[in-house]
């Protein structure tokens, strides 16, 4: 870059400070926020997708605490909704989301007791059980004896 480029102000090296688009909140707009933040949209997330500048945007959110409650609502909404979704799959039957739910909602812990689960020394597991199905379920039943 040659000299007379730096003076004259061509090829700046810094970007111009870009304006904020207009924000108006509107009850639809506030819908929307719920929606995103339900979907796991932050504040910083918000300010971009509607192109506020951070300091504006955040003045925003002070003068107007109804869209942080829109971002938590929704947030809580879909937490219902998937532990909802959690809840059935446990009572139709599903062994893993019922040891998960049972791990995080009913505080159950699994422990390791001596001698109860240890398998004895003479019954050795062998290392691959094959191919086949039948022969894996024998030797399974000899361990399980």
């Amino acid at each position: 870059m040659s000299s007379e480029k730096i003076e004259s102000g061509e090829n700046k090296p810094y970007k111009k400070r870009q304006r904020s688009k207009p924000f108006k909140l509107t009850d639809e707009v506030l819908k929307e926020i719920e929606i995103l933040g339900g979907h796991g949209a932050t504040l910083d997330n918000l300010r971009i997708y509607y192109g506020v500048r951070e300091s504006k945007f955040y003045k925003i959110c002070e003068e107007n605490p109804a869209i942080v409650d829109a971002i938590f609502r929704g947030r809580t909404k879909t937490t219902f909704s998937v532990a909802g979704l959690l809840l059935e799959k446990a009572k139709g039957g599903n062994v893993a989301a019922m040891i998960f739910y049972l791990k995080t909602q009913g505080r159950w812990v699994e422990h390791h007791i001596p001698g109860l689960t240890d398998t004895p020394r003479d019954k050795v597991i062998p290392k691959s059980l094959g191919t086949d199905p039948v022969e894996a379920s024998r030797i399974y039943q000899e361990i399980m004896k």
